[in-house]
């Protein structure tokens, strides 16, 4: 049965059994599907199984193409995705839904070297791999197992009640910061710049900071740092909402603050402690609640 090349090889992630650890995602890459963008950091929340492969002079590809429509029925719990360079005949598309990989960069950062073959995320992890030649019954054997396998994410709620950690990061400008000390109540917002759905969370910051500061951090996984239209929106952003910028790299402030969901927000009080944190949305009402009592608690000192 013929297999055809496609991707390149960087990343192989394994487990059979039940797992349980600290997971970094890989750099957030932009893809299309069914015709609207789609950020592969969705892939950090749930179960998905990715069959990657092309449409044209793949036999083992069209072969497969049933077993995982079978997989999909027999499987609820998992979300199955076709990964092609190209869009794929309507035939397809009727029964999944298809992501493009126009550039090829998911199959490079998944390893790939050649189609078809599956893999099997859970909460943003590469649990399994499914290579061709592979069975029907290779195919599901590996769905069950992916089913007993537990990803245990970062928790930033750790947090509660301790010493926020220092941040270096960078100014818009190119300027290096380092926050060691936080002085609150300050409102710090972590999120990914690569997350397109994170932006739209970003739009009620400009009130908030009129009632306490709000410094976002801007975080990309690259040490290359963000794009240059990315750079101009944040700095039409801080302008517009009154409020600080600053661009973090590398993994370093999402392991000390055990970052897992973008965006997150953590309250910090005076006394520079993490007082509350919120995960993806920001909760107004508690938000108002907490900086009650944290002033309650300043008056009385």
């Amino acid at each position: 049965m013929k297999s055809c090349s496609r991707y390149v090889a960087v990343l192989h992630i394994f487990a059979l059994v039940i797992v349980a650890c600290n997971a970094q995602s890989v750099s957030v890459i932009e893809l299309m599907l069914e015709g609207e963008p789609f950020s592969s950091d969705e892939f950090d929340v749930g179960r998905y199984a990715l069959m990657f492969m092309v449409p044209d002079e793949c036999s083992a590809c069209e072969t497969s193409l049933p077993w995982l429509q079978h997989a999909a029925e027999a499987f609820p719990e998992i979300r199955f995705l076709l990964v092609s360079p190209v869009p794929l005949p309507e035939a397809c598309s009727e029964w999944i839904s298809v992501l493009i990989d126009s550039e090829g960069r998911l199959g490079g950062a998944f390893g790939i070297d050649r189609v078809p073959e599956i893999s099997l995320l859970v909460e943003g992890v590469r649990v399994k791999e499914v290579d061709w030649p592979f069975t029907e019954g290779g195919l599901f054997r590996a769905c069950a197992e992916s089913l007993l396998i537990e990803i245990l994410r970062p928790d930033p709620r750790t947090l509660l009640g301790e010493v926020a950690p220092a941040i270096d990061a960078v100014k818009l400008d190119g300027v290096e910061v380092s926050i060691v000390e936080l002085q609150g109540p300050q409102l710090l917002v972590f999120f990914r710049v690569g997350c397109s759905t994170c932006w739209e969370t970003l739009e009620p910051l400009g009130e908030l900071s009129a009632e306490l500061p709000v410094v976002l951090i801007a975080m990309s996984s690259s040490d290359a740092g963000i794009s240059d239209s990315d750079r101009e929106k944040l700095r039409r952003f801080e302008q517009a909402a009154g409020l600080t910028v600053i661009l973090g790299y590398g993994a370093q402030i999402p392991q000390d603050y055990n970052l897992a969901i973008s965006p997150t927000f953590c309250l910090v009080d005076s006394a520079g402690l993490v007082a509350e944190i919120w995960e993806e949305e920001l909760n107004r009402v508690t938000l108002s609640e907490r900086l009650l009592t944290l002033s309650r608690g300043k008056a009385s000192d």
